[in-house]
C-alpha cells in the first residue's frame, strides 16, 4: 500500500469511528431512558449497545493494521536526511528509495514511520545542537505538506487523556461537527419522537506551523556519529510534545482563526464540591471537596462511570492535594489517592496554567490562590489534526561563519473539536481548585 492509498483509507476509517462512536453514546443512552417494566425494550436497547460497541472495536483493530509496518523503517535513519541537508544534496541509497516507494516528493522531507518511538537509548543530543523550544507558531503558512505519525506525541499529556490525534490530506480541511446534542427514544408502533435534534455542521480547519531549530556543523555530525538519528527522534518529539500539550490544553487561539485550546475553549467553570456563587472560592478546598471530584459531575449521558473519567492537575494542585487528609489521625489516603481509588485516572501537568490570584465580593483583605484542572471522559471530542509531515528546511547562512549550518523543523497543525457546542467541549469539565483561603 502506497502512502496515498495509506492515508485515504486511515481517513475513511477514522471518520467510522468517528460515526460508530455517536451510535454507541446514542445506544448507551436509551438503554437508561428505557423503563425497566419493559423487557422487550430493555433488551432492544442493550442489542443495539452490544452491536454499536462491537462496531467500535471493530474500526479500532482495523486502524491498528493499517499503521505502517516496521520494515518501512528497517534500513532507513532520520540521520539521513538531516545529513542531506546539512551537505545540500539529495538523499540517496535506502532513504531515496523509501521515499521514492511511498511518493513522497519533498526533498528533504521525511516519512511517516521514520519518527515513530524506537526501542532504544534515551540519551540526549548535545548542548550545541539541542533544539530551540518549539513555540514559534504562524498563521502564514503553505498547505503543501506531507504525512506525518500519528504516534509521534504518544507521550504527551494531550495523548494521556485521549486527544484525538489525526493525519489528514494537504489543502484546508473541512470537518464535522455535532452540535446540540440529540436524545434517542424507544417508540411504539405509530409513534413518534418529540425532542431536540442535533446539527451537523461542515467547517473549516486551517494549518498553523509549529517549529524548533537545530544547528549542525562538521564536528558535530562526526562527534555524534552513528546515535545522530534516535537522539534527533527523541528530541523533535520532546521539543514538539511539549509545544503540542500548550496549544492543545491551554492555548489563547491568539489568531482570529486559530482554535484556543480547551481551557480557554470551555466558558463555564465547576468547583469540586459543586459550590457556586460569590463565595464558592472563599474557602481552600478540603480531602472531601477533591474527593467528590470522581462522583460530583456524573451523569447519564457524557460521564457515566468514574473509571471514564481522567483529571489533569497543575503541578501545585498536584503537591496540594497529596498534602491534604481526611484528618490528622486518619489512616486514610491522601486525597489524590482518594480519588484514584475511586477509579479517576489522575495525572498532574506543567501544561496546566499556573495557580493566580482570586478576588471576591465576600471577602476582599487578602486574595485566595485558585488553579484550573480538567475532568475528561470525552477527550475524543478534542481533534488535534497534522498535515502528515515534518518539513526540513534548511538556512546555510545564519552559521555560515562557524560552518555551521541551521535546519528548522516544521510541522503543520490545527485543532477541531467535534460533538460540542460554542464555548464547550462536551464530556469535558473546567474546575477550579482552591488551595488557599481569602482573608
Amino acid at each position: 500500500m502506497n502512502q496515498n492509498d495509506y492515508f485515504r483509507k486511515s481517513e475513511l476509517t477514522r471518520r467510522a469511528l468517528l460515526e460508530n462512536e455517536i451510535l454507541r453514546d446514542q445506544a448507551s443512552l436509551a438503554i437508561s431512558e428505557a423503563s425497566a417494566d419493559d423487557d422487550d425494550a430493555v433488551k432492544a436497547a442493550q442489542a443495539a449497545w452490544r452491536e454499536a460497541q462491537q462496531a467500535v472495536i471493530d474500526t479500532r483493530q482495523e486502524l491498528i493494521k493499517l499503521e505502517p509496518p516496521d520494515e518501512l523503517r528497517a534500513e532507513v535513519d532520520i540521520s539521513d536526511y538531516f545529513q542531506a541537508a546539512v551537505l545540500d544534496r539529495d538523499l540517496d541509497g535506502a532513504a531515496k528509495e523509501l521515499n521514492q516507494e511511498m511518493k513522497i516528493d519533498g526533498r528533504w522531507d521525511i516519512p511517516i514511520g521514520l519518527l515513530l518511538p524506537r526501542a532504544r537509548s534515551g540519551d540526549h543530543l548535545p548542548a550545541d545542537m539541542r533544539a530551540t523550544p518549539a513555540t514559534a507558531i504562524t498563521d502564514e503558512v503553505d498547505v503543501n505538506t506531507r504525512p506525518i505519525a500519528e504516534r509521534v506525541f504518544r507521550e504527551t499529556d494531550a495523548a494521556w487523556l485521549g486527544v484525538g490525534m489525526q493525519t489528514v490530506r494537504p489543502g484546508i480541511q473541512r470537518f464535522p461537527r455535532l452540535k446540540n446534542g440529540t436524545e434517542a427514544h424507544i417508540l411504539g408502533e405509530g409513534q413518534e419522537a418529540d425532542g431536540v435534534a442535533a446539527t451537523i455542521e461542515d467547517f473549516q480547519t486551517e494549518p498553523f506551523r509549529m517549529t524548533a531549530e537545530y544547528v549542525v556543523g562538521e564536528e558535530t555530525l562526526k562527534r555524534v556519529g552513528s546515535n545522530l538519528g534516535p537522539l534527533l527522534e527523541t528530541d523533535i518529539r520532546m521539543v514538539m510534545g511539549e509545544a503540542t500539550d500548550d496549544e492543545i490544553i491551554a492555548g489563547d487561539g491568539a489568531s482570529p482563526t486559530r482554535p484556543p485550546g480547551a481551557m480557554n475553549r470551555i466558558s463555564a467553570v465547576h468547583y469540586p464540591n459543586l459550590a457556586s456563587g460569590a463565595a464558592a472560592d472563599d474557602t481552600a478546598h478540603t480531602w472531601a471537596d477533591l474527593r467528590g471530584i470522581a462522583f460530583n459531575f456524573q451523569d447519564r449521558r457524557e460521564m457515566r462511570s468514574t473509571d471514564s473519567l481522567k483529571l489533569l492537575m497543575g503541578i501545585e494542585s498536584w503537591r496540594y492535594g497529596h498534602g491534604l487528609h481526611y484528618s490528622d489521625m486518619s489512616p486514610e489516603p491522601d486525597a489524590i489517592q482518594a480519588i484514584q481509588n475511586l477509579g479517576v485516572a489522575v495525572r498532574p501537568s506543567a501544561a496546566i496554567p499556573a495557580p493566580g490570584a482570586v478576588t471576591g465580593t465576600t471577602k476582599t483583605t487578602s486574595r485566595g490562590l485558585m488553579q484550573r484542572a480538567l475532568l475528561a471522559a470525552h477527550p475524543e471530542n478534542i481533534q488535534f489534526l497534522s498535515w502528515r509531515a515534518l518539513s526540513l528546511m534548511r538556512d546555510p547562512y545564519t552559521g555560515l561563519s562557524r560552518a555551521q549550518t541551521k535546519l528548522v523543523v516544521s510541522l503543520l497543525f490545527s485543532m477541531a473539536y467535534v460533538r460540542s457546542e460554542d464555548n464547550a467541549i462536551r464530556g469535558c469539565r473546567k474546575l477550579n481548585i482552591v488551595l488557599e483561603n481569602k482573608g
